[in-house]
């Protein structure tokens, strides 16, 4: 009565593989009266295909050997019982004369594993995105310090470069008086004096190249300032713009106009736009992201053209947009760091890799969330979640009201 009640499957087959004994639970299990596997060969009740799979446990047992196993069993409606499986040889003065079969459906107990699996999976994948998060707020906080400190000494050069150009302006305009005068001297020896000075110190060439080096340093100190600026936009800070209810497909629109150079001979661009609502946002700063996704995915084009898509929905209180692209794809190990200053995989002088740093940024500031999937050779997806509704910032301008 107690094997009887007992949920796990028992059985007894002897040294020949006969069955001498099963317990009511088979019928549950298999749909087998436990008294018709009495005498029943165990290749006859295994069947031909899973006998062959166990016969190394069967085999392994006769000598003696206890086995342990899993095994996923069929019910006879077709479910499955994944089953710990146990033959346990019975021995008497050193020989074997049969064994027992002991099966427990551990199928509860898996499933959770399996559940305890996923979470594991899910708490680490969390515990990265916490890290690289922190890890980016803490390098948004020395881009902000380095932004300031940059800043103030490349405002007065900048300043002063504006009046060194007009001070050249106006030096200029008196060696050209001075030049037009040397032909009005009478002393013979100054007037060769002056010639050969002026051939000396190639006046003439100087002429021609500060005006030069004066253009080129001043586009070195716009560079500087536009990446200073880049790091402002990165720690979220020094932002004069408005937020106001704005239609995303515009700011894509502006974009794509905008990065037209850029793509048109690299890629085609295809819209699939959904029906969403108007955004709280910055635009100017939305523009930007856009711009740095599409271009970045024209750079990602091989040799042969590719294609450029865009999409746009809503989910709950938020609307999406997702850039996607069929390129080269991005490595597993630089896909941990696209979102870091500075880092980039471009030719030095081809890229300052700020451009995904900004968009993490700007899309921080919009308390949304940016995520990207990538195949090496298979292209590139970057998803962005916006809220609809800036709520948080709703509430701290009513709280400055009150």
């Amino acid at each position: 009565m107690l094997v009887d009640r007992v949920p796990s499957i028992l059985a007894y087959w002897d040294r020949d593989l006969i069955c001498r004994f099963a317990n009511r639970a088979y019928e549950s299990w298999f749909g087998i009266n436990p008294d018709d596997l009495i005498g029943m060969p165990i290749a006859d009740f295994l069947g031909q295909e899973l006998f062959v799979k166990n016969e190394s446990h069967i085999r392994s047992v006769l000598d003696g050997h206890e086995q342990l196993f899993e095994r996923t069993i069929l019910g006879p409606d077709g479910s499955e019982r994944y089953s710990l499986v146990n033959y346990i040889p019975h021995v008497m003065d050193g020989e074997v004369l049969g064994f027992m079969v002991l099966a427990s459906d551990v199928s509860k107990l898996k499933e959770a594993e399996k559940n305890l699996q996923t979470e594991v999976t899910e708490r680490k994948r969390l515990q990265a995105e916490l890290v690289q998060s922190d890890k980016l707020a803490s390098i948004g906080q020395l881009a902000a310090g380095v932004a300031h400190e940059i800043n103030n000494p490349i405002g007065y050069v900048f300043s002063n470069f504006g009046t060194l150009e007009d001070y050249l302006g106006k030096f200029f305009q008196i060696l050209s008086a001075y030049e037009q005068a040397e032909s009005s001297i009478s002393d013979p020896a100054v007037a060769a004096r002056l010639r050969e000075l002026r051939q000396a110190v190639e006046l003439d060439f100087l002429k021609e190249d500060i005006p030069q080096l004066m253009q080129e340093s001043k586009h070195g100190i716009e560079q500087v300032r536009q990446i200073v600026r880049a790091l402002k936009d990165f720690s979220r800070v020094d932002s004069s713009d408005t937020w106001q209810a704005t239609n995303l497909h515009q700011c894509i629109d502006t974009a794509l106009t905008l990065a037209n150079s850029e793509i048109k001979h690299k890629a085609d661009i295809v819209k699939h736009y959904g029906e969403i609502p108007e955004v709280e946002c910055l635009p100017s700063q939305i523009n930007q992201v856009v711009m740095n996704l599409v271009v970045n995915a024209a750079q990602a084009m091989g040799a042969v053209r590719g294609c450029i898509t865009i999409r746009t929905g809503v989910e709950d209180d938020q609307v999406w947009f997702s850039v996607s692209d069929n390129g080269s794809g991005i490595p597993p190990e630089t896909l941990k760091r696209i979102f870091e200053p500075f880092f980039t995989t471009k030719p030095i002088g081809q890229g300052t890799g700020l451009g995904l740093s900004v968009s993490y940024g700007i899309v921080q500031r919009h308390n949304g969330a940016i995520d990207v999937t990538s195949v090496p050779g298979g292209g590139t997806t970057f998803h962005i979640t916006l809220p609809i509704r800036q709520e948080k910032l709703l509430a701290e301008a009513e709280q400055a009201d009150a």
